[in-house]
């Protein structure tokens, strides 16, 4: 009895204990913290791809940044919208968004501090694709695949800190596992595009799936994943090539499990939290 009792008050700390992780993951996610995370954590594993030393100052900078572009884009989307938005998200960002207006005026100061302390090459770099992310929130309503536009500007930040101050030429291995990145990166926003095309239509939300539906996204985001796998095989053949190979095979292959299980992921917008802790997978390389 007594062993019954202790068991089942394990069990009421362990359900605690997951309770409290897993608001505190929600409410990082709403925030866009989890995509700053994934973003640094995805840099510093390519910065070790590609033979850099990644360095405070610069991943930093790339955290923050993320964060102000996917916090503004949000912003952006309410305005737009107009009204109560349809996802959580959105609502989320429209209750505080003055708040979060003041946070990324905070956070923009900050970077322009860190500006100093970075490498001329990283700075120029940066500044390059910051200029092209302020264009593609100007334009994005006018583009018909933004999402394409999007992973290429991700995989582009994600590359500043070590492509800039690369030395020396690129091997083919290095370019399949950009493009292998590029890939992830669509696929991910593919699959969210997929997920939220009820929400987008009633916000009037442009995206993939609204533009093309969900069919020929869901289509898309499985034909990518085979082409991803079919670049780990041209990779596994690659002299330089080691066991960071099955990182983005593994990246890949959990976005489409996620597609391949909507019905459960779709509940309380569990693809949103494990959709973007994909990025998180880079740590398994880096312990």
């Amino acid at each position: 009895m007594k062993h019954s009792k202790e068991s089942s008050l394990q069990y009421r700390e362990l359900f605690y204990f997951y309770t409290v992780l897993e608001r505190l993951y929600r409410a990082g996610n709403l925030l866009n913290l989890d995509v700053a995370a994934g973003a640094v954590l995805t840099a510093i594993f390519y910065s070790k791809v590609l033979g850099v030393p990644p360095r405070l100052y610069g991943m930093l900078t790339l955290g923050c940044v993320v964060w102000i572009i996917y916090t503004i884009d949000r912003l952006l989307d309410i305005h737009r919208i107009g009204k109560t938005p349809s996802s959580q998200r959105h609502r989320f960002h429209m209750l505080y968004k003055r708040p979060l207006w003041i946070a990324v005026g905070l956070v923009s100061l900050f970077v322009v501090g860190q500006f100093y302390f970075l490498r001329p090459p990283v700075l120029m770099s940066g500044l390059y694709v910051s200029f092209a992310v302020g264009a593609y929130l100007l334009l994005q309503q006018f583009l018909r695949v933004k999402e394409i536009f999007v992973a290429i500007l991700y995989t582009s930040g994600i590359l500043v800190p070590s492509w800039s101050v690369h030395v020396g030429e690129f091997s083919v291995f290095h370019y399949l596992l950009i493009t292998q990145l590029f890939i992830v990166a669509l696929i991910n926003l593919l699959l969210f595009s997929w997920f939220e095309f009820e929400a987008d239509q009633k916000d009037s939300q442009t995206s993939f799936a609204t533009r093309w539906g969900k069919a020929k996204t869901a289509k898309l985001i499985v034909v990518l994943s085979i082409v991803n796998t079919l670049l780990s095989i041209l990779i596994a053949n690659q002299s330089e090539a080691t066991w960071v190979i099955i990182i983005l095979p593994l990246m890949t292959v959990s976005l489409l499990f996620i597609y391949l299980n909507s019905k459960f992921f779709n509940e309380n917008d569990r693809y949103r939290f494990f959709g973007d802790a994909v990025f998180f997978l880079p740590l398994i390389d880096l312990l």
